[in-house]
């Protein structure tokens, strides 16, 4: 999922917002989405209404939708996916990105 998720914001950003990074897996989950904006964290499905408020009008509409379910209920939501995401939306073994995108990824050490 890494793969289309990261490709999909990427395509969608016209504004040039967003940058990705792989997280230590001590921090959080392999399958927990974090955006942050402002020094303010975004975890889960906080995370998902970020991104979408950000991409286009379309989903930019999408979102203030969402933002009418409880936050526990969106996070309940998003760990469902999470557990089925491989069946959902299948499974690769790498991660590989076009340029634009590879420029947009950022390496933590």
């Amino acid at each position: 999922m890494c793969n289309s998720i990261v490709k999909f914001i990427a395509h969608q950003d016209k504004k040039d917002k967003f940058r990705f990074a792989e997280r230590s897996r001590a921090l959080e989950p392999a399958d927990t989405i974090i955006v942050i904006e402002n020094q303010k964290e975004y975890i889960k499905f906080s995370a998902i209404l970020k991104i979408l408020e950000n991409l286009n009008q379309f989903l930019r509409i999408i979102s203030n939708v969402l933002k009418l379910f409880p936050v526990n209920i969106g996070n309940f939501i998003y760990d469902r996916i999470a557990i089925r995401r491989m069946k959902i939306f299948g499974r690769t073994n790498t991660c590989e990105y076009d340029h634009e995108t590879q420029k947009r990824i950022v390496h933590l050490s």
